[in-house]
């Protein structure tokens, strides 16, 4: 493979060209995961908050069956966000070229 910032030639494996010190990574970053976990979470949190918001508005339910409902709600969007999160991380495998240019 070859360092798209200064064109030398890397070998497979390795974590930072020896040209020009770019980090090479092969998954994806913390950040990547933690933004799908969230939106993942988010938009799930959302779907679900409605639809049981209209369960709680067209039956009545006794305070126990709604409590187990609340944590239902509660548990789905992380589970969600977790496979959000995993799906990001098994797609990104391609190898990625990451420098961080300073200034003087």
């Amino acid at each position: 493979m070859q360092c798209p910032f200064c064109k030398t030639v890397v070998g497979e494996g390795a974590s930072v060209c020896t040209g020009c010190q770019a980090e090479i990574l092969y998954r994806a970053t913390f950040k990547e995961l933690l933004v799908a976990f969230a939106c993942g979470g988010l938009v799930t949190w959302f779907f679900t908050a409605v639809a049981f918001s209209y369960l709680f508005d067209t039956f009545s339910l006794p305070p126990r069956i709604q409590i187990i409902v609340v944590n239902i709600a509660l548990v789905i969007p992380i589970f969600v966000g977790i496979k959000a999160a995993l799906y990001v991380r098994k797609k990104n495998t391609k190898p990625r070229f990451f420098r961080e240019f300073r200034t003087r």
